[in-house]
């Protein structure tokens, strides 16, 4: 997936520059960076951009070719994980084996509440019974409750995404201050080393003069 090629590629950038192999640590922080950039604009032209319809069944914000939103009831998780679209392929590359269940788990419950309160709801007000209310109350509570969940996770992968740009940028400033570092040693052991010569010949011509 997307995420683990970039965090693979920002570990072998890490790695090179333990081995102060900067020039390839350097070409691999810019081909992640280069990564980067563009799965952010992919985010923002597809993945945040995700919007569903107000009761949480249709994915409107990508219609199919003939202009009719997509269903969620129907096969909730190829339309989320398994469509070529760029909000599915961040759902099913950046969210972790287990969110991506709870997702699911938690929009099919969601859909079976909010079946059972379609005749329900048909009804006048004043002739719904207590528990036909709390049920009606229950998907209502349900149906806010996955809008801010799908907005977490939203917010959670580009976090995700963004920690490794992050990474990627530390990583460069960090070859930039090591590579300071290693010719600041350099210069240090050359003008050591040229003191100690210095030292010698004075010592030596110090003996022939006494």
């Amino acid at each position: 997936s997307d995420l683990n090629l970039i965090k693979l590629k920002t570990l072998q950038g890490y790695l090179y520059i333990d081995q102060q192999r900067y020039d390839e640590s350097k070409q691999v922080f810019d081909e992640v960076m280069a990564y980067y950039k563009k799965i952010k604009k992919e985010f923002n032209d597809g993945l945040n951009k995700f919007k569903l319809s107000e009761d949480l069944t249709l994915v409107t914000s990508n219609p199919y070719s003939d202009g009719l939103p997509r269903s969620l009831v129907i096969n909730p998780e190829f339309v989320l994980f398994g469509s070529d679209d760029k909000y599915s392929q961040a759902f099913r590359d950046w969210l972790t084996e287990k969110e991506k269940r709870k997702f699911l788990s938690s929009i099919s419950l969601y859909y079976s509440v909010l079946q059972r309160t379609i005749s329900i709801e048909k009804k006048k007000g004043a002739g719904l019974s207590d528990e036909e209310k709390r049920l009606v109350q229950l998907k209502n509570v349900m149906r806010n409750q996955m809008n801010e969940y799908v907005s977490f996770l939203i917010k959670r992968i580009n976090s995700r995404l963004d920690e490794l740009g992050l990474k990627a940028q530390l990583g460069e400033i960090d070859i930039v201050w090591r590579t300071k570092e290693d010719q600041t040693k350099s210069i240090r052991n050359v003008q050591e080393k040229k003191q100690q010569n210095l030292q010698k010949i004075e010592n030596k011509y110090r003996k022939i003069l006494e």
